[in-house]
């Protein structure tokens, strides 16, 4: 968990980076993404002569929607306020696991860690700082991405009771880059060489930032 951690503030840093130098929109930043994991994916499954078929589609099919609408959410926070800001409400999905898994994952609660879900409310308030003129936009896509993401690892976490997680990071990858690709389409851009290398090394770090996780 702690190097996937590294390596998703390793690519948001990298998109940060993209959106100081050009005016791309974060679409075609995470369409990369995807598409660096399918191949990924597609290769390893392939090598390992693994399984097409889902066991339990249903569970694959809502890993895909909370966990694309949380990597699209989360890049588009980058574009509208800091990158410490805004990695730092993504970062606090673990505290929406916890406050999940009694639904998803059927777990117990252990009442010593509600002191440390509080900390960790208090702590999204302290970065959030709203004033009078309300919440940080890009703040707040942040925060939402965090709960989606809260969601998105609660699912895989029973996903992986029946398929194995190379078979649910591909249709993560395949099936989001396709819903990611038609939403990009109005604001594609061409850019240089360097914008695109930059945009590939971000799209590495987040797909294995995925396999750690």
């Amino acid at each position: 968990m702690l190097v996937s951690a590294v390596l998703f503030s390793a690519s948001a840093g990298a998109a940060k980076y993209i959106n100081n130098i050009s005016n791309i929109h974060p679409l075609q930043i995470t369409f990369v993404r995807f598409a660096i994991g399918t191949i990924f994916a597609l290769v390893f499954m392939f090598n390992k002569n693994l399984s097409f078929k889902p066991v339990n589609s249903k569970l694959i099919f809502f890993r895909v929607i909370f966990n694309t609408s949380a990597v699209i959410l989360f890049f588009m926070g980058i574009q509208y306020t800091s990158l410490t800001e805004s990695n730092m409400l993504n970062m606090t999905y673990p505290a929406f696991v916890f406050i999940l898994s009694p639904f998803i994952n059927k777990e117990q609660i252990c009442l010593e860690y509600v002191f440390y879900l509080l900390l960790s409310m208090f702590a999204i308030i302290l970065i959030l700082n709203p004033a009078i003129n309300g919440i940080n936009y890009g703040n707040a896509l942040s925060l939402v991405s965090a709960v989606l993401a809260g969601f998105g690892v609660s699912v895989l976490r029973e996903s992986r009771k029946y398929d194995s997680s190379v078979v649910i990071l591909f249709y993560l990858m395949a099936v989001g880059g396709i819903f990611n690709f038609f939403m990009m389409i109005p604001y594609y851009k061409n850019v240089g060489l360097y914008v695109w290398f930059v945009i590939g090394v971000s799209g590495l770090f987040g797909v294995a930032g995925q396999f750690a996780l």
